[in-house]
């Protein structure tokens, strides 16, 4: 999919009000899937609905970021995905560990719980910074 095309008010960082508006979208759906996993503990179908909102939000989030850096500095793509990879990586190694760590201690719901607060918080920065810049 698509989410700029020429003309569409693309700003200086690559960042359309439909990419905003997207990446909104996709971090609500991240936390709405870890609300609903919290039912997945003893529900394959609410296991299963909730797996595929975080697999949505996951790639439209990341999608998203790639979208914008590549806008940065087309000449620079390669560099730029592999420092991006890297991060996405250690950030999903430690959200691994955390939730190895919250699993020991608080069973399924400490994992849902920690999934959403991380979710609530990428949301919050999206949130604050939708507001911040004009539309």
């Amino acid at each position: 999919m698509r989410l700029s095309t020429p003309g569409s008010s693309v700003r200086n960082d690559g960042c359309t009000p439909t990419l905003r508006q997207v990446t909104g979208g996709a971090t609500a759906l991240l936390l709405a899937g870890w609300l609903v996993l919290l039912a997945g503990e003893r529900s394959p179908a609410w296991l299963a609905l909730g797996v595929v909102a975080l697999n949505i939000g996951q790639q439209a989030v990341l999608n998203g970021g790639q979208t914008v850096l590549y806008a940065l500095r087309p000449e620079a793509r390669s560099r730029i995905n592999s420092a991006f990879m890297t991060c996405f990586f250690l950030g999903g190694a430690v959200g691994s560990a955390l939730a190895s760590v919250v699993r020991s201690a608080a069973g399924w719901t400490g994992v849902c719980v920690l999934g959403a607060v991380l979710a609530a918080g990428s949301f919050t920065v999206w949130a604050t910074e939708h507001l911040r810049r004009p539309h």
